[in-house]
């Protein structure tokens, strides 16, 4: 009885971060900055609230959505009699914010879009309120609970349809000089499917002018502290990978298909050695594979037996390759007995169409018949070598 004894060790690769700033910088110096990580296939949401998120509703509108604070300020001188919505406090934002990403190293390029959601100001006073309990306006403005009103200023929470939201003042004969501060919005982010972006750290800017009839419309202001805000988004992609094989870390025994019986009984040499290792495989993205070997043959892997004599060792090489039926393909085949090669210069590329999960595979282990035959010229001899499969999901 000949037993040949290889040992394999498969390595899994998986590490998911993903970082995303958005920044809004103009001419007088704005800057928003949202940060997000890529967890188990899905970007969350890392950025610290906006400001006004702590003040309605405990929080609650904030909870389920993206907020972000917009650093700008400016003066309104709003008679508190006007029937002048653009002398109101008046909102309108830009219904969606379209950006080109680019990935730095590779060039490529995917889009992104934020759609605003809800916007807060902080509406400073001397003497009289400058916004009522009303909003007004057009395509269904709403103010997302009352106003909240401190001695000196009032906060509004409002949505933002297709168009304007003002709020009429207290109709009182007085002129009030209102600071407005505070500004933060929520949005809804529409980032690129996380299986559709390669590695590595993706960057793309939009400009939205601030003023009149621009992107931000703040009806009739002065000594505004920004007149455009560019928003920024930088993201960082790192993939996850989760490959579970129970043979992992153990000794694998290569054997004949019909075991040893026809050699022992009848010489006849085994077309070949082999064992078939199932495995199960989560991924979401583009991901490689290679072989590191103990000892290596490039680009294949082999094992050795201490034979003794003036030769020493005997060493063959074990073929090895990887089917993954289902949603995989590399260089847009099936993944049926895929050859695997040793060095990360000859990883073989495998992609999923969509994100695959729990998805069954095989590793293959096998060695041809001229190998066995040369080596049961060594009666006894047990051949070993450590072969590690790297799953690498970030190429």
């Amino acid at each position: 009885m000949r037993r040949l004894i290889l040992f394999a060790n498969p390595v899994l690769a998986a590490l998911c971060l993903a970082v995303l700033c958005l920044a809004s910088g103009v001419t007088r110096g704005a800057e928003a900055v949202i940060t997000a990580e890529l967890r188990n296939g899905v970007f969350i949401n890392t950025t610290p609230r906006a400001h006004f998120c702590s003040v309605f509703a405990s929080g609650s509108f904030c909870w389920n959505t993206w907020s972000v604070n917009l650093p700008l300020s400016y003066y309104k001188s709003i008679n508190l009699e006007t029937t002048n919505e653009r002398e109101m406090i008046y909102v309108r934002a830009p219904r969606v914010m379209t950006l080109q990403l680019t990935n730095q190293a590779t060039h490529e390029t995917a889009q992104a879009t934020l759609r605003p959601q809800y916007i807060s100001q902080r509406a400073s006073h001397a003497t009289h309120r400058v916004m009522s309990y009303a909003v007004a306006g057009v395509n269904g403005c709403q103010s997302l609970g009352a106003h909240y009103n401190g001695s000196d200023h009032t906060r509004h929470l409002w949505t933002i349809p297709a168009g304007a939201c003002y709020s009429p003042p207290t109709a009182v004969a007085a002129v009030e000089q209102s600071y407005v501060s505070e500004l933060g919005m929520t949005f809804f982010p529409e980032f690129p499917k996380p299986e559709t972006l390669s590695p590595g750290l993706w960057e793309g800017v939009v400009t939205q002018r601030v003023g009149p009839g621009a992107e931000f419309d703040f009806g009739e202001t002065y000594g505004n502290s920004a007149d455009s805000i560019t928003v920024r988004v930088q993201l960082t992609v790192k993939h996850d990978i989760r490959v579970d094989m129970p043979a992992a870390g153990t000794e694998v025994a290569l054997v004949p298909p019909r075991g040893w019986y026809d050699y022992n009984n009848h010489k006849v040499v085994p077309e070949r050695l082999f064992k078939d290792l199932p495995l199960r495989v989560w991924a979401g993205s583009t991901f490689s594979v290679y072989l590191e070997c103990q000892y290596p043959n490039t680009p294949r892997c082999r094992i050795i037996a201490p034979v003794g004599g003036a030769v020493g060792s005997h060493a063959v090489e074990v073929d090895v390759t990887l089917s993954l039926p289902g949603p995989f393909t590399s260089s847009g085949q099936p993944v049926d007995h895929l050859v695997l090669q040793s060095r990360v210069a000859n990883a073989k590329l495998i992609t999923p169409s969509g994100t695959a999960a729990n998805q069954p595979g095989t590793l293959h282990l096998n060695i041809g018949k001229a190998a066995v035959s040369r080596m049961l010229s060594y009666p006894g001899a047990q051949y070993r070598g450590n072969i590690t499969v790297v799953f690498d999901a970030n190429p």
